[in-house]
């Protein structure tokens, strides 16, 4: 890879060379070193559990939704592959890895204080500026392609907690004229909203570290499924389709083990990995991001035991497809 001398690049050995001499080296345990990004992989993919936030919207759900949901993983998976294999033919894994280290955890002063993003190397490569746009736009296109599936997503669980009497009812209320949840749309819509707004002009005070919510997130389901069929047999054996054991014990309850020791490794190996620097901000968020959930569901079934209406009965069910 040539680099342009006038913009600081010389010499790319030069950069190896600075984090071996501030004591970087390589991990000694390959299995250390692939568990550190381990959490980073499961975050690209988790989003294709979307589809069955709407699944109750979509006709033949039990034939789309396995569709969809495989075919969404199929091709995260082909992407990433695709994209990890030119980029380290392009640039080569010894150039990224020094890059991360002295953006990350060095006062190494690099020519740009730019992380490790890829179509600012192609630009200071190739000096391109087509090809540093289309680059921009593979990366830039699925953010903004997630939006409308995540409103939905958004709107959808907002709705589910109205009509569940943990929300007020009037939040669940669906417009005649145009067939859809406006209120729930319109709080969603004004939150990410202020979300975006924080994440442009307010930086410092939006958490640094946000795959840890999700990792740890998805914990409390994986246990969940792994409990299900003993703290609630009876709807256990209503519901489930699938009833098979595996050496005396549900396959869904292996499932839930596996996800929960996945996801357990997963949050330790942020830590590990040094994903885990938590600042203030991040303290904060992650304590109003459960916290919130917590003193909202909690108020609401005490003004809801007032008025002789138990919450607790929605658990009680699974309602029909």
């Amino acid at each position: 890879m040539q680099l342009s001398p006038d913009e600081g690049y010389t010499n790319i050995t030069t950069y190896q060379q600075t984090i071996v001499a501030g004591g970087w080296s390589p991990p000694k345990s390959v299995l250390l070193a692939t568990l550190s990004v381990f959490p980073l992989a499961w975050y690209s993919y988790t989003w294709y559990t979307l589809p069955s936030t709407w699944a109750g919207e979509i006709k033949q759900a039990k034939k789309s939704i396995p569709i969809a949901i495989l075919g969404a993983t199929l091709w995260i998976a082909a992407y990433y592959l695709l994209f990890l294999f030119l980029v380290n033919h392009a640039f080569g894994q010894p150039f990224l890895t020094s890059w991360s280290e002295l953006s990350t955890n060095s006062s190494y002063g690099l020519p740009y204080t730019v992380s490790t993003y890829i179509p600012f190397f192609i630009q200071i490569v190739y000096k391109a500026a087509p090809l540093s746009i289309i680059a921009f736009l593979a990366l830039f296109l699925p953010n903004l392609m997630s939006g409308p599936p995540l409103t939905i997503a958004a709107t959808r669980y907002i709705f589910a907690w109205s009509f569940d009497r943990v929300l007020p009812e009037r939040i669940s209320s669906v417009s005649e004229r145009l067939h859809t949840p406006i209120i729930a749309t319109l709080i969603a819509f004004v939150v990410a909203t202020l979300g975006a707004v924080l994440i442009i002009f307010f930086p410092q005070a939006t958490p640094g570290v946000i795959v840890p919510i999700f990792t740890f997130g998805y914990i409390l389901p994986a246990l969940s499924g792994l409990l299900f069929p003993y703290l609630r047999k009876d709807l256990y054996e209503a519901v489930f389709v699938v009833k098979r054991k595996i050496l005396g014990i549900p396959v869904v309850t292996w499932l839930g083990g596996v996800s929960l020791v996945s996801l357990i490794i997963g949050t330790y190996s942020l830590r590990i990995g040094g994903f885990m620097n938590f600042t203030l901000p991040d303290y904060i968020f992650y304590a109003l991001a459960y916290g919130v959930g917590i003193v909202i569901f909690v108020a609401s079934y005490y003004y809801r035991r007032r008025q002789g209406v138990d919450i607790t009965l929605a658990f009680k069910e699974i309602p029909p497809e």
